[in-house]
């Protein structure tokens, strides 16, 4: 029996356009409300308090798609790590390149954020 794979193309999973952040995305709503910032990023406001996970919201070049890790992302992030004006606090699950990048950490102290989860030293 023989198997018959298309290309990579084909069974690719593809993420939707990029949805900026409503200009109000770090008010109190009266709710929770969650956003997808690409790559394994997500923003939690819940009730006016914004936490941030594994946000990687910095690009080396033009090109939106390419993350300050050099990685490919599925999207443009929704948000630039320095537009983000109120941020309570940063979580990293893991330093891997697609969950941490430091320029997008740098940018975020500017914030006042907290920041908590694996050790890691900013240069």
């Amino acid at each position: 029996m023989t198997l018959k794979f298309g290309t990579f193309e084909q069974y690719q999973a593809k993420a939707p356009e990029t949805i900026p952040l409503p200009p109000n995305y770090s008010e109190d709503g009266g709710e929770t409300a969650v956003y997808w910032l690409s790559a394994s990023g997500v923003l939690v406001n819940s009730h006016g308090l914004n936490i941030m996970i594994d946000p990687l919201l910095s690009i080396l070049s033009d090109d939106p798609v390419i993350g300050e890790t050099a990685e490919m992302l599925m999207i443009a992030p929704p948000i630039m790590a320095t537009q983000v004006e109120k941020l309570d606090a940063v979580l990293y699950t893991h330093t891997d390149n697609d969950h941490l990048g430091p320029i997008t950490a740098k940018e975020l102290m500017n914030t006042g954020a907290q920041f908590h989860g694996t050790p890691y030293e900013l240069s």
